[in-house]
């Protein structure tokens, strides 16, 4: 997302939901503004904008599904919209960001097998056989990265240049479709193994 140059008062307003009173009889600079897009923190480093989760096929490596919210929406919030009932596997397989009690909880409710990697901390270090489940986990999670790798190596990269969450979903949507169509193609005519 391009970055928004917004004064503090206008930036409290904005989270807050409102727009600001100065913006309100300039619709020319209100139309340059995005009032969806957020802040994220990751690895000490901040981003703007929003974030593409999706759900791929383990098989062929398809986008199943996708969902596109602001970047300070925590993914482990996006993952029931990702869960597909028409999946064969009953298996979810994910990063440690999805670990946690709740969520467990949840996909056993839904009938899913846990598959998200483990995480530990300073006083809670991750066993010798965690480390080993970590590991065959992330051979079948590192398909997801590939998607993402397909996108910035040979798809333009992964910037959005449009305002507002409603044309920011239509276009990760179409971006999300261009992917399938190219993985289809190296499907269907043998360029890779699924």
């Amino acid at each position: 997302m391009p970055k928004q140059r917004n004064r503090r008062e206008e930036k409290e307003d904005i989270k807050q939901g409102k727009v600001p009173e100065a913006w309100q009889d300039q619709p020319n600079r209100l139309r340059q503004k995005d009032l969806d897009a957020r802040w994220v923190k990751k690895n000490g480093v901040s981003h703007y904008g929003y974030k593409n989760s999706i759900s791929v096929d383990v098989g062929y490596g398809l986008i199943r599904r996708h969902v596109l919210t602001p970047a300070n929406i925590h993914d482990s919030r996006m993952l029931p919209a990702l869960l597909d009932a028409e999946n064969e596997e009953a298996m979810v397989w994910a990063d440690s960001a999805y670990q946690s009690k709740l969520v467990d909880s949840f996909l056993k409710e839904a009938g899913y097998e846990s598959r998200i990697q483990e995480k530990g901390s300073r006083h809670h270090p991750l066993t010798t056989g965690a480390k080993k489940r970590n590991r065959e986990y992330s051979k079948i999670r590192a398909k997801v990265e590939h998607v993402f790798g397909q996108m910035e190596m040979a798809m333009g990269g992964k910037l959005t240049r449009c305002i507002g969450l409603a044309r920011a979903r239509a276009w990760w949507c179409l971006r999300n479709l261009v992917f399938n169509f190219l993985r289809f193609t190296q499907l269907q005519y043998g360029v890779v193994q699924p």
